[in-house]
């Protein structure tokens, strides 16, 4: 009860926006699930190989070295953990990506006979937005986010990245979403999902977190049919809440279109729009 007072306390403008117990939740979930996450690293201890519970949440059989084996191997398996099962990446992907002449040397690094060095730790961490503990440590958040703001968005567009909406598949009284801005280059994906949830159901806080996105693309004279708003799988709602996503397929699959929150979507872009205009109208 402590725990949840001091939640309220700590984000008392949202329990004030029309969003406000919806955000709550999702802050408590947050951090709930991180500290469920440490509890069962910590747990196996020893020289074990835990489950994979950050990116699926138990569900498979992949597994992560945390403790007790040299520094070497400890990060050779974490890196292999990443690649296989977060990024999905092949051996040969990834051993283009470092710009190594063989794969056997990034074999030898995960497999703990050559330490990684720590040029290609960052740039892994850099391209794919890592947090900089996962690698050799026990960070529950694999991902970084972004700040959800318009300063925020108009840098990821000025470098390249697009948008896509992550509609919430349960809870549908709120209509949550995030936004999640990518990019491919040099052959990959990159990902970044943003820190908070707009919701389409909201006037206030809600709203402003998607009313966001709208000014920058309406600044740059993209029409809001080229942003597309879909339902996430409620896995993947569970990895954007708990900054574990990532999936080269972006949400894409029969059927994912979230036509409820795409008209509200639309309808709030055609508003902004002739705000602006009449705006425009009025300085000339």
């Amino acid at each position: 009860m402590e725990f949840i007072l001091g939640l309220i306390m700590e984000h008392m403008k949202w329990v004030l926006s029309g969003i406000g117990v919806p955000i709550i939740t999702y802050i408590f979930f947050k951090k709930y699930s991180a500290q469920n996450i440490i509890v069962k690293i910590e747990q196996n201890g020893n020289d074990s190989i835990v489950n994979d519970t950050r990116n699926n949440f138990g569900k498979t059989n992949d597994a992560v070295c945390v403790s007790g084996a040299s520094y070497q191997m400890k990060v050779g398996k974490k890196h292999k953990w990443l690649r296989e099962s977060v990024l999905k990446l092949t051996l040969r992907q990834m051993t283009r990506f470092y710009g190594l002449d063989e794969v056997s040397k990034l074999e030898s690094y995960e497999n703990g006979e050559v330490e990684l060095p720590i040029g290609m730790i960052e740039k892994l961490e850099c391209f794919f937005f890592i947090n900089s503990d996962v690698i050799d440590g026990d960070k529950p958040y694999i991902f970084k986010s972004f700040h959800l703001s318009q300063p925020s968005i108009h840098d990821l567009f000025e470098q390249g990245f697009l948008p896509k909406i992550a509609c919430c598949p349960y809870d549908r009284g709120d209509l949550l979403c995030f936004v999640v801005m990518y990019k491919e280059e040099d052959g990959f994906t990159r990902i970044i999902s943003s820190d908070l949830v707009g919701s389409f159901k909201s006037s206030g806080g809600g709203r402003m977190n998607i009313q966001y996105l709208i000014e920058e693309l309406i600044a740059k004279n993209i029409p809001d049919y080229e942003v597309s708003v879909l339902t996430a799988t409620t896995e993947d709602w569970k990895r954007l809440q708990t900054n574990c996503y990532y999936d080269t397929d972006l949400f894409h699959r029969l059927g994912a279109v979230d036509q409820e929150c795409m008209n509200i979507f639309s309808q709030w872009y055609d508003e902004t729009l002739k705000v602006r205009n009449l705006n425009n109208h009025k300085m000339w």
